[in-house]
């Protein structure tokens, strides 16, 4: 029967495989989701020569994998998901194209287990160890493997193993809804991963150094999270999500973040493959930058033709959301989504930015978002150079959520040009003479950059920067709000040298 080459039994009461399915030499695709009757799988499965991929996620009463895996060597990914497994076979050393792993939900794995089966994913990197379950399979393997992908979320973690950091070639790490209480420091080692998500782990207090070439951090409801490195030194981050990690000694830190990322790319300094940059922060405020302000999740304003036509080098948003008071956020981990969309001239440009996670949502909190025009394609583009009889364009934002629970407060917008390089040095230039702006709901400082008049159209605007006299939204503002002096030397400096070597190391990734 080599005509079959994918087998679907989803969501059947089958309790187990026939032995027959051997003769399916052509299957490269078996799936058997939500099988919750399925309680064994036969080690036949795994000497089909062609297989890929294999899908157990949901067999509730599975509890154990065939311990010979090591004939399977085409099987690319294995989803064992929400089953009851307790032990993972030492032979899962010997899949040596295997790309994707997971093992989410499956919180039968206590920490001694899971850190034993740690080690027989090793050997996918060849290098030699100490004497462990593993030894054996280091002498078989010739070359390293390609796990790209490893899911241990919501797996009753409550320690990372320091070998973890072996695993040289992961791109993608999902740790979340675990219980540990730091990562190891060999995390730093994982130079090829991009994205880790480290969402729900509630008893996070401290992140180690972050990999060189990550982009992607998601740590959303760590509510224990008090210390996070330097974001700035992984020179390819662009998308930090800190969503109600209320304990963060300075989320100041991360707007000066925000601010440099946005002077990097005016300078040319930004790897050339970020085209959106994103940051997730506890806040009830508006930062006074954004010169168009409004309330609720629209807002519309008029910017000159010839300004987006030749100067133009992107959209700032910044978005305050919460959870409506009628939802029941101290008790439930929902989904979230939130999309921008840019209207251009009354049309919509491209497809929308979107930010998705999973939390309580306990109080309000800002999205920091940043998009280059070079996000857009040509045709999107050109309809931000459509204007009236007056030489101006209409250009808007809508924020929009499929999610009933979730409300969007108030938006602000800024359209960033050539010209606003100056903007960033003068702000530089006040921070080193102590002029800063407090903001209340947002218990952290923020620089006061000046503001030309604005054309706005919304529900409210909360403005003018230009009349402030440099005081706060309410009057506010004294020489005793002085941030420490090692937060302003650090805003100075990523903002004054904006240094970056993520562009050569952005081609491997």
């Amino acid at each position: 029967m080599e005509r079959v080459c994918k087998l679907y039994l989803d969501g059947t009461t089958i309790t187990k495989l026939p032995t027959s399915i051997e003769h399916l030499t052509g299957l490269a695709s078996l799936s058997l989701r939500d099988c919750k009757s399925l309680v064994c799988l036969p080690s036949i499965i795994f000497n089909i020569k062609f297989l890929k991929d294999v899908d157990i996620s949901g067999c509730s009463k599975l509890d154990r994998l065939p311990e010979n895996l090591g004939n399977a060597e085409s099987v690319e990914e294995l989803n064992v998901s929400g089953t009851a497994i307790r032990q993972v076979p030492s032979s899962i050393g010997l899949l040596k194209n295997l790309k994707m792993l997971s093992f989410r939900g499956c919180k039968q794995l206590s920490s001694s287990q899971s850190k034993s089966w740690y080690y027989e994913l090793l050997p996918f990197i060849s290098t030699p160890r100490s004497p462990e379950p593993m030894d054996l399979l280091l002498s078989s393997l010739s070359s390293a493997c390609s796990l790209t992908e490893l899911d241990l979320s919501d797996c009753n973690l409550t320690v990372i193993p320091n070998d973890i950091g072996g695993l040289f070639p992961l791109k993608g790490l999902n740790l979340s809804g675990n219980d540990f209480v730091c990562l190891p420091e060999s995390i730093n080692r994982l130079s090829n991963l991009i994205w880790m998500q480290l969402s729900n782990c509630t008893s996070l207090r401290s992140l180690s150094k972050l990999p060189l070439n990550i982009r992607n951090i998601k740590a959303m409801g760590c509510i224990s999270l008090e210390m996070f490195p330097d974001p700035l030194e992984p020179n390819c981050l662009c998308n930090l999500s800190l969503q109600d990690c209320f304990k963060l000694a300075d989320n100041q830190g991360f707007i000066n973040v925000f601010f440099a990322w946005i002077k990097k790319i005016l300078q040319g300094l930004s790897p050339p493959s970020n085209l959106r940059y994103d940051i997730v922060i506890p806040g009830s405020e508006i930062l006074e930058w954004f010169s168009h302000q409004s309330l609720g999740d629209k807002l519309n304003i008029k910017e000159p033709y010839s300004h987006l036509c030749n100067e133009l080098m992107g959209i700032a948003v910044c978005v305050v959301f919460c959870s409506q008071k009628h939802h029941p956020h101290n008790q439930i981990v929902n989904p979230i989504d939130l999309s921008c969309w840019l209207i251009a001239n009354g049309k919509e440009v491209g497809l929308g930015a979107t930010f998705e996670g999973t939390a309580k949502v306990i109080s309000s909190n800002l999205w920091l978002l940043y998009l280059c025009p070079q996000l857009y394609t040509e045709h999107n583009r050109k309809l931000l150079w459509e204007c009236d009889a007056n030489g101006f364009s209409q250009i808007g934002i809508r924020i929009s959520t499929h999610k009933s629970w979730l409300k969007v407060k108030k938006c602000g917008l800024r359209v960033v040009y050539k010209k606003d390089i100056e903007d960033f040095n003068r702000t530089t230039a006040q921070c080193s003479n102590n002029s800063i702006t407090p903001y209340e709901g947002l218990d952290v400082l923020h620089p006061n950059f000046n503001n030309l008049a604005v054309v706005v159209e919304g529900n409210k605007v909360k403005r003018s920067h230009d009349d402030d006299d440099g005081a706060g939204p309410s009057g506010e503002g004294s020489s005793n709000d002085v941030p420490h002096p090692k937060r302003i030397q650090r805003l100075t400096e990523s903002m004054t040298h904006g240094n970056s070597n993520c562009e050569d190391s952005s081609d491997s990734t």
